[in-house]
Formats: structure tokens, C-alpha cells, sequence
């Protein structure tokens, strides 16, 4: 076949990968030029054959400029398709110190491609170390990458760390942030020094948004390792009221990663605070107020942000209030004492026209009142959302309110909404209903009209829990000598249930009754 630049053309619409390889070869350096390019354009589309290698290698040394950095390039993007060989690696070193700007930098892609396939070679660190303070921003940019991915397989040297702390202020952002990235993962290996990392602080204030996300996420790094980075704190606050969401998250992601390292301060909390309290855009209040409740969960909290939290309850953005009556519920859980006034706005917050504030704030009530803490106006509140239309509402309702039947909190005013309840068509309504019934009668409120709802609709229920707690609110109410003949029948029937416990409860309670009875 004679193949000419027309040929090379056709060969590359019909895909033909073996021709192509032959042209790669060819004595004609224009079309070894258009068949490293047609290669690299068929690879783009995902199609390519371990057998183009060969010839890619050869074309590396060829004695055109292009060609070479066009079979880099190559080599780059049948890599990235995992189809790699070892032999590449030495025409690629080689490249390295070519005179053209093209061939280097394609050259130092092409090995962080192959390095990311686990193909290296130990001694191409110190040219690419080289090419760090080279002229052209994409050999640096490159050099710097594939740095950082011979860090990342564990092939690494310290000799790296004062050129690539020199790129931190490069002009080009690309640069700074590969010196970044590759720093990251030096530290990973334990390579580091006080100047890499004070290199990385000062980028918190880099103009460029990108910069700064890769300069916290390096904190983040630099914290995993145990280092102490005491002094990003400062900075890394800073950035907390970012308008670029990405670069907030990564700075209160290091935050607090290096609070579970030991390293905090009071100053970040502050700062979340009054961007909860004074913050004006509602993206930053709910990103103060999510992070307020994340930082309690590794007991970095402050009783200073109840206030702005309580403040919040009362946004117009369902958001807002959503996420604060949530992370109030943390701090609850946490032993942080709520005013007075947060139960009020609480209280409130139970008839929000968000569905998912008012369960939360049903499920803080819950919490507050386990703890001794409640007002009655959040009973009333509570028993009248059991006529809600919604499941998981009125669930979470009665659930409050058998807390307050626990604590000893209800007066006999609340057993006709509970005893409704009974009725209710969602089964975890009912077994809580059933429940507050029980710790009713243990603080001496009850009423025998209790007794057929129980029978009917949770004895007569295929859901064991719902049994077992119905079988349990008749033997308290048994041994106050409340009792109705008419539960030995729905009692007895129980004796075929596979429960043992169910079976045993349901025999005491009717031994209990017989006993009443004579």
C-alpha cells in the first residue's frame, strides 16, 4: 500500500489502526506527523490498539520536534486508556531536556500518566525537579503533576520541596495549585518542612478561589499527618464567610479535622456565630448553622450559639430554620441547657409551615422534656398535632408527648387525644399512644374507656411491638384494678403467637384479671 498524506487521511476515517502504525514508521516526516496525530484523535474517541506502542515509542526519538511531542502526546492518551509499556519511560526522560517547550511539558504528562498505571522510573524526579523553574508555565504546571503523582505511588524525594515551596506564588494559578496538590501528597509521605507549610497558609489568601480550596484541603492533609498547623487557624476562619461554597466547606472541613487532632479555638465557633446572627444571605447561615451542629458532634461546642441558633428559628427561609431547630437538637442531646425562650420559639416552630422544622422541632421537645425541661404550652401544641394529616408528624408528636407521660408531665386532660390516637391508621402512632397510656396509669392517670380501643386496634394488630406494648399497658392497668372481661378473649388468642414474651406477658395479664376478679 503506498501511503501518502490523502492515505493517511482515509485510514484514520475508517479507523484502521494497523495502517496507521505502518504510517507512523514512514520515511516521510509529514506523514509520521499526520499519523501520530490521527492516532491521538482516534484515541480521543476511544479508539486505539495496544499495537500503536511500538511505533509511539520509535516516533519519540524521531528527529522531528513535532513528531516527538505529537507521539507524547500519544503515549499520554492510550495511557489514560490503560494501554501503557515500560519502554516508553526512557524516550520520555530523554524529552525532558529537549529545547522545545512542547516536548517538554508533553513528555512530563505523558510520565504522570504512566505513573498513575504504577509505571515509573525513580530517576526522572530530578529533571522533573528541574523543570520546575522552567520558563513556560505548562512545563511547570506538568512537571509539578506528574511530581505529585510519583508521591502519590510512594516515589518521592525531599529534594523537591524548596522548588516546588518557590511555585507556591507563581503567577499562573495552575502552577500554584499543582505545587499544592503535590505538596499535599508529599506530606502523605511524611515529607514536609516549615516553610512548605507556611507556604501553604499564605495561599488561604490567594486571589484565585481554586487555589484556596487546594490550600485548605492541604491543611486538611497536613492535620492528618500530625503536624501542627496551629497557625492556619487565623486564615482558615477567614475564609469561613467565602462567597465560593467549595472554599468554605474545605476550610471548616480542616477546622475540623484538626479540632479532632486537638488543635481549635473558640474563634472558629465565634465566627459561626455571627454569621448565623447577622449573616444576611441564607446560603451562609445554613452553612453556619449545618457546621455548628457537625462541630458539636465532636464536642466542639459552645453554649454562645444558642442565641444565634434560637435567632434563626425565626428566619423567613424554611432552610435556615430547618437546619438550626436541628443542630439545637444536637446541642440538646449534647447537655447544652436551652433557655426558656428557645423552648417559646420551639413551641412555635411545632407549627411551622415546614413539615420537617416542625418534626424537628417535636423531636427537641422530646429531648428537653427527658431532661426534666418542658412547658405545658408544648403539650397542648403536641396533642393538637395528632389531628395532622401528616404520618410522620403526628408519630413524632405522640412520641413527645409520651415523654411528657414519662416525666409525669400530663394531667388526666390528655387521655382523650391519646385514646384517639389508638385509632390512628399509622401503626408507630398507635404503639406510642398505646406506650403513654401505660406511663399514664404508672403516674395514676387512666381511664377503663382505654381499654376496647386497646383491645381492638393493637391486640387485634399483626405488628408484634404493637402487641407486646398493649399487652403491657393492660397489666399496669390490671394492677390497679382496671380491667375488662372482654380482653380474655383477645388475650387468649395470643397464646399462638410465636412471641414467647408476647405469649408470657398476655398469660400474666390474664391471671392478673382472674385475680381481680375474685
Amino acid at each position: 500500500m503506498v501511503i501518502d498524506i490523502p492515505t493517511v487521511k482515509k485510514l484514520k476515517e475508517r479507523e484502521d489502526i494497523q495502517g496507521l502504525n505502518q504510517a507512523l514508521i514512514h520515511e516521510d516526516r509529514h506523514i509520521r506527523k499526520e499519523a501520530t496525530e490521527a492516532i491521538c484523535e482516534l484515541a480521543d474517541k476511544g479508539i486505539y490498539d495496544r499495537s500503536s506502542l511500538r511505533p509511539l515509542n520509535q516516533a519519540l526519538k524521531d528527529v522531528n520536534e513535532d513528531i516527538r511531542w505529537n507521539a507524547a502526546e500519544a503515549i499520554y492518551k492510550l495511557a489514560e486508556n490503560d494501554v501503557y509499556v515500560e519502554a516508553s519511560l526512557e524516550p520520555l526522560k530523554d524529552m525532558l531536556t529537549e529545547e522545545s517547550e512542547y516536548v517538554r511539558w508533553n513528555s512530563a504528562r505523558a510520565l504522570r500518566a504512566l505513573a498513575e498505571k504504577g509505571v515509573y522510573d525513580p530517576s526522572s524526579i530530578e529533571l522533573l525537579n528541574r523543570l520546575l523553574e522552567d520558563d513556560d508555565e505548562y512545563v511547570r504546571w506538568n512537571s509539578a503533576r506528574a511530581l505529585e503523582e510519583l508521591a502519590e505511588q510512594g516515589v518521592c524525594d525531599r529534594s523537591s520541596l524548596d522548588l516546588l515551596v518557590e511555585i507556591l506564588d507563581d503567577p499562573d494559578q495552575d502552577v500554584r495549585n499543582a505545587a499544592v496538590y503535590t505538596l499535599r501528597s508529599l506530606a502523605k509521605q511524611g515529607i514536609t518542612s516549615d516553610e512548605s507549610i507556611d507556604g501553604l497558609i499564605e495561599l488561604l489568601d490567594d486571589v484565585d478561589s481554586d487555589v484556596k480550596w487546594n490550600a485548605a484541603k492541604a491543611m486538611e492533609t497536613l492535620s492528618r499527618e500530625g503536624l501542627d498547623i496551629s497557625a492556619s487557624i487565623g486564615p482558615l476562619n477567614d475564609l469561613l464567610d467565602e462567597h465560593d461554597e467549595g472554599v468554605r466547606e474545605a476550610a471548616i472541613s480542616s477546622l475540623k479535622v484538626m479540632a479532632e487532632e486537638g488543635i481549635s479555638s473558640k474563634a472558629t465557633l465565634n465566627t459561626l456565630n455571627e454569621m448565623l446572627e447577622e449573616g444576611e444571605e441564607e446560603e451562609l447561615r445554613v452553612f453556619s448553622a449545618k457546621w455548628l451542629k457537625k462541630l458539636s458532634d465532636i464536642d466542639m461546642i459552645d453554649r454562645s450559639s444558642v442565641r444565634p441558633l434560637a435567632s434563626a428559628l425565626q428566619s423567613s427561609e424554611a432552610s435556615v430554620r430547618e437546619v438550626a431547630a436541628r443542630t439545637l437538637l444536637e446541642f440538646s442531646k449534647k447537655g447544652v441547657e436551652l433557655p426558656p425562650q428557645v423552648i417559646e420559639l420551639l413551641n412555635e416552630a411545632l407549627n411551622d409551615g415546614e413539615e420537617e422544622v416542625s418534626i424537628t422541632a417535636a423531636l427537641t421537645i422530646k429531648e428537653l422534656v427527658t431532661k426534666g425541661i418542658w412547658k405545658k404550652e408544648s403539650l397542648d401544641i403536641l396533642l393538637e398535632l395528632l389531628d395532622t394529616p401528616s404520618d410522620m408528624m403526628r408519630e413524632k408528636a405522640i412520641e413527645a408527648v409520651e415523654a411528657f407521660a414519662i416525666e409525669g408531665g400530663c394531667t388526666a386532660s390528655v387521655l382523650e387525644p391519646v385514646m384517639e390516637a389508638l385509632q390512628d391508621r399509622d401503626t408507630n402512632v398507635r404503639i406510642s399512644a398505646v406506650s403513654t397510656l401505660k406511663h399514664l396509669a404508672e403516674h395514676g392517670i387512666s381511664d377503663k374507656a382505654a381499654i376496647r380501643p386497646i383491645n381492638q386496634n393493637c391486640l387485634q394488630g399483626e405488628d408484634e411491638d404493637l402487641k407486646e406494648r398493649a399487652v403491657m399497658t393492660l397489666y399496669v392497668f390490671a394492677e390497679q384494678g382496671i380491667y375488662d372481661e372482654a380482653s380474655l378473649d383477645h388475650l387468649a388468642a395470643l397464646k399462638n403467637q410465636p412471641d414467647k414474651g408476647i405469649r408470657r406477658k398476655a398469660d400474666q395479664v390474664i391471671d392478673m384479671i382472674k385475680s381481680q376478679k375474685k
